[in-house]
Parts: C-alpha cells; sequence; structure tokens
C-alpha cells in the first residue's frame, strides 16, 4: 500500500512538471484544433486563438476579445499519470501503448473543454454581448458543460483512462 501511495506521489510530480513546462506548447497544438472546432459555428467564423502563456487569448471578426484560462482545463493529466505510476510493469510491452492512448483520448477531452470553455464565456460572460448572441437556452446549456467538466469530469475522465487502459493488464495479473 505505502509503495503505491510512493508510486503515485512519484507520478503525479512527474506529471506536475510536465503539465507546468509543457502548458504552453501544448496550449498551441489543442488552440487550433480548437479553432477550427469554433470556426465551424457561424457566431465564430474568423475567429483566432493565440496562446499567451497559461491561456488562450480568443479574438477576431466581429467577436469581442476574451480570455480562457487553458491550464485550468488540462491539469488532470496530472492525476492520469499519477495513476499509471501505481500500476507495475507500466513501462514494458503494451502497456506503454495503453499509456499513449490514454493520453491522446486525454488530448482530444482537452481540445472539447477548450471548445466548451470558449463558447461558456462568450454565452454568458461577456454581459450585452452574450445577451444579443445567445438564447437563455443556449446560455444554460454552455455554462451546465462547462461546469460539468469542470467539477467532476475532468477527473472523471482521468479515472476512466487509467482504468480501461489498465484493466487488461490486471484482469490477467488476477486470472
Amino acid at each position: 500500500m505505502l509503495r503505491s501511495v510512493f508510486r503515485f506521489a512519484i507520478g503525479c510530480a512527474i506529471g506536475l512538471l510536465l503539465w507546468w513546462y509543457g502548458t504552453p506548447l501544448y496550449g498551441q497544438f489543442i488552440s487550433r484544433v480548437a479553432r477550427a472546432c469554433l470556426a465551424s459555428s457561424s457566431k465564430f467564423a474568423g475567429v483566432a486563438l493565440r496562446v499567451s502563456d497559461r491561456q488562450i487569448d480568443v479574438f477576431g471578426g466581429t467577436l469581442p476579445p476574451a480570455q480562457i484560462p487553458f491550464d485550468q482545463l488540462t491539469y488532470n493529466v496530472v492525476l492520469l499519470l499519477g495513476l499509471f505510476a501505481t500500476v507495475p510493469g507500466i513501462w514494458k510491452d503494451r502497456n506503454v501503448g495503453r499509456l499513449i492512448a490514454a493520453i491522446a483520448f486525454l488530448s482530444v477531452t482537452h481540445v472539447l473543454a477548450t471548445v466548451i470553455n470558449v463558447m461558456a464565456t462568450y454565452a454568458t460572460r461577456l454581459g450585452v454581448w452574450s445577451n444579443q448572441h445567445f438564447n437563455g437556452f443556449e446560455q444554460d446549456l454552455w455554462t451546465a458543460a462547462d461546469y460539468t467538466y469542470r467539477l467532476a469530469g475532468m477527473f472523471a475522465i482521468a479515472f476512466a483512462c487509467w482504468y480501461f487502459a489498465v484493466q487488461p493488464s490486471v484482469a490477467r495479473k488476477a486470472a
């Protein structure tokens, strides 16, 4: 038990360093993909996303400028790497592939979280502009999606990625 706690702490420390120093570069990738997703909406035609330190600046077209705290949407990678560190033999054979697949899936959720956060910001946090461009249902929808991700979803996603990635190896050991 104590060994697993120690391994979890080491994995979290590695994840924290990766998250802290990698966020600006990772933000470049996520912002490019999120921009393509946002541009498909007529409200966000001409949108531009630029990474500025640990946040994404959104601007362009007829949009008022906004800032998205990107690092707050991606820190579940720390939990995921901490959980993976508790799995014996994670750096062997198929387990590395499973870790890479889990991180890839987590990246997809980071793109979706960024899009959701941008939509929620524009739907609810820009006063008159938000009320003119989003109806009450849209405002509630984007706010609910944003809070669901931030309060429970990001942690549930990290646990699910870990569980489904290690579950075959855990089942093999038990048999």
